[in-house]
């Protein structure tokens, strides 16, 4: 396909959206050019995107003149006609019709070039699902329609787009059955009696203003922030269950003392066998792990570290493990789709609220950056001029939104 879609798409632009003439018409045009030299046809079409260029202009309707008044000569005559033709043939362009305009040419050329492209993909997806190898996707753009609650991308590689209203079997891979409840909870659940499929991943990808849940096979439950993706093990057949996230996720796993968890997240790996903890990614060097109960082992560059209840960690972009004196609440107030702060400065709260209302905020006091404060919590379904309203009682900073 990818072979045949420029040709395919030249011969539709030199073809289709260029005035057909008879036999006749085409030897008495190749004749008079050849009376009066000038630029070859080919560099006149591969030209014809820049026809602010003077002379293409005139090559073109030097073409429309001598069409036009050919036509207008008795066949008889025509020869004749030919040889005494003037080389000047542009003072008074013909009317040519809409659909041979330059708009209309470059929306055809662009249309055909679209449609084999797309044939293309869809060609190089069909083959990608007949190997069974996963179409990596690297990020979610905007496209996708307006009412879908979440992207999943399977096991053979397709991407299956979830609305706000599906609700029962969505799909069956193999053994493991994925379905969406009423709630919005995604439930992977394998299928009784059969029996165990080898490893396949899904990837999970929340787009709504609210954490995307998802129960996995074993039982476990994580909630996944929005814009943050979300790569599972389905049907492991090994002593591991194993997940991998970017972004922000909280994780509430489900004991099991002969197969552990482990969770990746850029440069750390989260060993649990039952437990509830929060993972944010910020960036690919770094992590932020904070646990809520239970116990965990942090992997990272060759060290092996436990954690406590109530212990946040950091990984930074050198490997270097830190231990935050954060509010494990705040970190994870996400999940309960809440704005919370303790003692943080108010730079801190403006970029996540920028980060949440996708605006620019002004500080009436920039220079003012002292304070710290308790805020929260705060539903982030309010609107922002709401949240604006109970910060500015408490901090006596008014922030605005920038206007461009």
């Amino acid at each position: 396909m990818e072979i045949l879609s420029l040709p395919l798409s030249i011969i539709f632009w030199k073809n289709i959206y260029r005035e057909p003439l008879t036999p006749g018409e085409s030897a008495a045009w190749q004749h008079w050019r050849a009376a009066h030299p000038g630029i070859d046809e080919a560099t006149i079409l591969d030209s014809e995107l820049q026809r602010h260029h003077a002379f293409v202009q005139r090559e073109q309707v030097a073409r429309e003149q001598f069409i036009l008044k050919l036509r207008q000569v008795p066949p008889t005559a025509a020869d004749e006609w030919v040889a005494t033709a003037p080389a000047a043939m542009e003072p008074t362009p013909p009317s040519i019709p809409w659909y041979r305009t330059t708009f209309w040419r470059v929306a055809a050329a662009a249309i055909a070039i679209t449609i084999a492209l797309v044939a293309l993909r869809q060609g190089t997806e069909d083959a990608k699902a007949g190997s069974g190898k996963p179409l990596v996707v690297e990020e979610m753009t905007s496209t996708v329609a307006t009412d879908t609650a979440v992207m999943v991308e399977l096991a053979d590689g397709r991407l299956k787009a979830i609305g706000s209203r599906d609700t029962g079997l969505l799909v069956k891979q193999g053994t493991v059955q994925l379905s969406r409840q009423a709630s919005g909870l995604l439930v992977y659940q394998n299928s009784p009696g059969e029996p165990a499929a080898p490893v396949a991943f899904n990837k999970v990808f929340g787009l709504t203003r609210k954490p995307q849940r998802v129960k996995l096979p074993d039982g476990s439950q994580v909630a996944l922030d929005p814009g943050s993706v979300l790569q599972v093990a389905l049907a492991s057949g090994d002593s591991l269950r194993t997940a991998a996230v970017q972004g922000r996720a909280y994780f509430r796993i489900a004991y099991n003392a002969q197969r552990p968890f482990e969770v990746a997240a850029g440069p750390v790996t989260v060993r649990v066998l039952g437990t509830e903890f929060m993972i944010h990614q910020p960036s690919a060097q770094q992590a932020i792990v904070g646990l809520v109960s239970g116990k965990v082992q942090l992997y990272y560059g060759g060290h092996i570290t436990p954690m406590q209840p109530g212990q946040v960690a950091r990984i930074d972009p050198h490997g270097q493990l830190q231990w935050l004196p954060t509010n494990l609440s705040t970190l994870t107030a996400f999940d309960q789709h809440a704005f919370f702060y303790v003692s943080s400065p108010l730079r801190t709260i403006q970029q996540d609220l920028e980060a949440w209302y996708q605006v620019r905020l002004t500080d009436d006091q920039p220079h003012d950056t002292a304070g710290r404060y308790h805020f929260g919590p705060v539903s982030r379904d309010l609107p922002l001029r709401d949240v604006l309203t109970k910060i500015e009682k408490l901090t006596g900073h008014r922030l605005q939104v920038q206007r461009p």
